[in-house]
């Protein structure tokens, strides 16, 4: 990238060491509002008993799965384009903001009317409403934390994120020591943490991002931003929908099963998705700036260093499932074991289909990746359909393994082809 003086630019983040010291800084952050959350999830699983949390988790897994429709991708986009131009970051960032506060509000207003014809005893309406509220903020603060990733201020990503979190676990750790038993109060207590971290994270990036859009830009980003929501929906999909299967197809207290082992592996996601959050700004900017040899072998060492991660985690899963269950959930939860030792198997995988990921999206393949995406979510979908009911919770646990398998499958396969390509000449 050529400066105005027509001199080559600097070129920040090229050190494994620099990369290293963000992907730990980010990690950090994410890891205590991660442990702050599980730790809040716990309590109220054990407070409010299998039958309700099935209610409880079911609701978020259905609302999540919608909430494609105004987040768009925008939180990746933001990265991907972030890392690209930072100097138009507050404008990137702005127009990402209008559309989906926004598109959101249009969310909001469409569960509000399809919410009481839902199945009540799955997806009760006094669940649905706050619990889409609270993702709705929850949306809106990760594409904060997605600005100031990209400035390399993960130290303020990691205050928003833990002072959110923070909040919530306050909230129930009253109600339980109060003995509230009805889920929705947990529920109305996610949303008034979520909305006090949407605001604390609007303050805090209109202070050091800015704000700059306009309807042009809006309409450049929708565009823009449509691989980028494709992908985001597949994820939703082979990511959430099995629960809500569950829920709808076995009922609330198999979902009440289900949910702790899911909620755990999940858990344990937050080191991947850390290093994507700091890999994928570099490795778009290294695209740019370098040469294509530096970015093989910046992307051949993300994959390594992820696979290893990969088989330590999901290793020591495996092993500790039955153990960790027992000693956080209680004896009430012991089939949620099992299918945790089951579900090891995804995280094992997630580490090496992510760093291939963020790889394909910072060579401008992001299209191609949703591909791979579209046929992991159908797959996933059209499996759990058919099994669910014969081989019930342990099956639905390991079609998660089997749609993790083809996804990074494909991803490898992707990444192998554009190795193959030759350069194109400048």
């Amino acid at each position: 990238m050529m400066n105005e003086a027509g001199e080559t630019a600097p070129r920040q983040l090229t050190s494994w060491r620099q990369v290293l010291g963000n992907v730990l800084a980010l990690l950090s952050g994410t890891t205590l509002a991660r442990v702050v959350a599980a730790i809040a999830s716990v309590l109220i699983a054990r407070a409010i008993g299998p039958e309700a949390y099935g209610q409880y988790s079911a609701t978020l897994a259905l609302v999540g799965l919608t909430t494609i429709l105004f987040s768009l991708g925008l939180d990746s986009w933001l990265l991907y384009q972030g890392g690209k131009d930072r100097e138009n970051l507050t404008l990137r960032y702005s127009s990402a903001l209008t559309v989906k506060v926004l598109l959101g509000i249009v969310w909001l207003a469409g569960f509000w009317i399809v919410a009481p014809y839902l199945d009540q005893s799955s997806f009760p309406w006094i669940l649905i409403i706050p619990g889409a509220l609270a993702l709705w903020f929850e949306e809106i603060s990760k594409l904060g934390w997605s600005a100031f990733t990209v400035r390399l201020r993960n130290d303020i990503t990691l205050v928003l994120m833990i002072v959110a979190q923070g909040a919530f676990l306050g909230m129930v750790l009253w109600l339980v020591s109060q003995q509230v038993p009805e889920p929705a109060s947990y529920m109305r207590s996610k949303l008034l943490a979520a909305s006090l971290g949407a605001v604390a994270t609007g303050i805090l990036a209109v202070r050091r991002i800015g704000l700059r859009a306009g309807w042009s830009t809006v309409r450049s980003t929708l565009r823009g931003t449509l691989p980028f929501a494709a992908s985001v929906a597949f994820t939703t999909i082979y990511g959430r929908a099995d629960l809500a299967i569950v829920a709808s197809q076995l009922g609330e207290t198999a979902a009440g099963s289900y949910a702790p082992a899911l909620m755990l592996t999940n858990a344990l996601f937050l080191m991947p998705a850390a290093v994507y959050g700091v890999a994928l700004p570099i490795l778009s900017r290294g695209n740019e700036d370098k040469s294509r040899v530096w970015m093989r072998r910046a992307s051949i060492r993300l994959a390594l260093a992820m696979t290893l991660m990969g088989i330590v985690l999901g290793s020591g899963l495996y092993l500790l499932a039955g153990p960790m269950v027992h000693l956080l959930y209680g004896q009430e939860y012991q089939a949620s074991g099992a299918i945790l030792a089951i579900l090891s198997g995804v995280l094992a995988l997630r580490c090496s289909s992510t760093a291939f990921a963020t790889a394909l999206v910072a060579i401008g393949w992001q299209t191609r990746r949703v591909g791979v995406q579209g046929v992991a979510a159908m797959l996933n979908v059209t499996l759990n359909l058919l099994i669910v009911r014969q081989f019930g919770l342990t099956g639905v646990a390991r079609v998660y393994v089997v749609t993790e398998a083809v996804l990074l499958l494909g991803y490898l396969v992707l990444f192998v082809l554009w190795m193959r390509r030759k350069p194109v000449q400048q």
